[in-house]
């Protein structure tokens, strides 16, 4: 594919205002020379604040309104009424709840697993004897 030739054209520095004939089939540039773009670099650098682009106005807001639940708490067994936005059901009246039947939870999760390990422990005793 042949290089794309630019034609020699009249220009003027943005940064100084001097005006150049630009020959070098490249691109049109917006400065004369290196040290004017330089320079107009330095100066954003320094004192520009990037303009942020306005918001985009909103045509339509989502609206999810809380629902009250009566719920018997799965811990404490308390009767309460809670506010929750939309998903399932709440177990537990409080944190404080939830956090004693997690930790009770654990608790019997490794009380089973001991009393397991303890049964084959026993088991392979029994049978190495025999």
């Amino acid at each position: 594919m042949p290089r794309e030739v630019f034609p020699s054209c009249e220009r003027v520095c943005v940064q100084c205002g001097e005006r150049w004939v630009q020959r070098d089939g490249q691109p049109p540039r917006a400065y004369c020379t290196t040290s004017c773009r330089n320079e107009a670099e330095r100066q954003a650098a320094r004192g520009a604040v990037p303009v942020e682009p306005p918001l985009p106005v909103r045509t339509f807001t989502r609206q999810v309104r809380a629902q009250l639940h009566t719920i018997s708490c799965a811990w404490c067994q308390a009767v309460v009424t809670l506010e929750q936005y939309p998903g399932p059901a709440p177990r537990y009246c409080s944190p404080v709840c939830k956090t004693a039947a997690a930790r009770e939870g654990a608790a019997e999760r490794m009380r089973r697993m001991r009393a397991r390990r303890q049964q084959l422990a026993q088991g392979v005793t029994q049978s190495e004897i025999s």
